[in-house]
């Protein structure tokens, strides 16, 4: 499985996918840094309750700057007051993690124990292009990241390879390249999301 960061409703494909590995971006290091402090709370939770109490009252150790900044705008967003300069969303994380928090054992037992990888690039790099492009057995969860930016990958031959996208709500784009495999294909990032055959 293959997530950006972004508002990590990724969480939600881990107990639906049951990844054997994992491996989240983003270009931005302080999403990063979000992405392992949610990971950390979550993988040292008793339950989903217990889980939004920590990050509401800051009940977790951190090391760093960035953590103490990171963990100062969840408690902000938890009291309701994180100001949009700062990162604010609108949605709960009960509302954006909830299948998740409902499969909260299996999704805690697979972010504690499948191998995972961060990489901090955008999708459209040089370098992400060249690691994915032989990978196949690959989920893939692009959130909306094509509400930013265009750009196009490849893969070498995507025998189990699937795309989701998400606009906004209720806007789903699943796209399966099997279908396409037996040669090179192109993935046009874009709305909607279109793939072709390099050998045609």
């Amino acid at each position: 499985m293959i997530s950006v960061v972004g508002g990590l409703y990724g969480l939600n494909l881990i107990p639906l996918w049951r990844p054997k590995r994992i491996t989240i971006f983003d270009i931005n290091p302080m999403a990063l840094t979000y992405f392992q402090t949610i990971r950390r709370v979550f993988t040292t939770s008793r339950d989903a309750s217990h889980f939004l109490e920590r990050l509401t009252a800051g009940d977790y150790e951190v090391a760093t700057e960035a953590e103490q900044f990171v963990q100062e705008n969840i408690r902000l967003k938890q009291m309701g007051c994180l100001p949009r300069s700062r990162g604010s969303t609108k949605r709960p994380y009960e509302q954006s993690w909830q299948y998740a928090f409902q499969h909260f054992d299996l999704t805690k037992q697979i972010l504690s124990e499948v191998p995972l990888e961060i990489r901090s690039e955008p999708m459209e790099s040089e370098s992400f292009r060249a690691w994915i492009r032989d990978q196949n057995n690959l989920w893939i969860y692009c959130s909306n990241i094509t509400e930013f930016h265009y750009f196009d990958l490849e893969f070498a031959d995507p025998a189990n390879v699937a795309l989701v996208q998400i606009i906004y709500p209720g806007r789903v784009q699943l796209m399966d390249l099997a279908p396409l495999s037996g040669a090179p294909v192109k993935v046009r990032f874009e709305i909607p999301l279109r793939a072709e055959r390099m050998d045609q």
